[in-house]
């Protein structure tokens, strides 16, 4: 078992916010998979779902404050900016990965390893 340094509080955080961004992506119908892995020093937590994907022309854009594309009165754009910034603050990272469109989105969370 390997295990990584981070307030569980704010992991949670970014992880709900994934889910319920796969959710509303998907039309409250489809698969939200969750899998672990480790690469090296880097423990990976992935959070893909089987929705519509993400436009190639709006993946840049995701994580800028204040973003969305969802209507009016159903977000307020910084989920996903806020959910990188923790992960920044605990020496991780979140990044998109296969998001094409018509397939779901795969987001990573990268933390180190606890090596002690």
């Amino acid at each position: 078992a390997v295990s990584v340094v981070a307030d569980p509080g704010l992991l949670r955080q970014v992880i709900i916010n994934l889910v319920n961004n796969a959710r509303d992506a998907m039309g409250g119908e489809g698969k939200i998979v969750f899998r672990s892995s480790r690469d090296g020093d880097t423990v990976c937590l992935e959070v893909g779902d089987d929705g519509p994907g993400i436009d190639p022309d709006k993946r840049e854009q995701i994580f800028t404050a204040f973003y969305t594309t969802k209507e009016p009165g159903r977000g307020t754009g910084l989920g996903l900016s806020i959910s990188r910034e923790i992960m920044r603050a605990m020496r991780g990272s979140l990044t998109v990965e296969d998001a094409r469109e018509s397939r779901g989105a795969r987001f990573v969370i990268r933390l180190p390893a606890n090596t002690q």
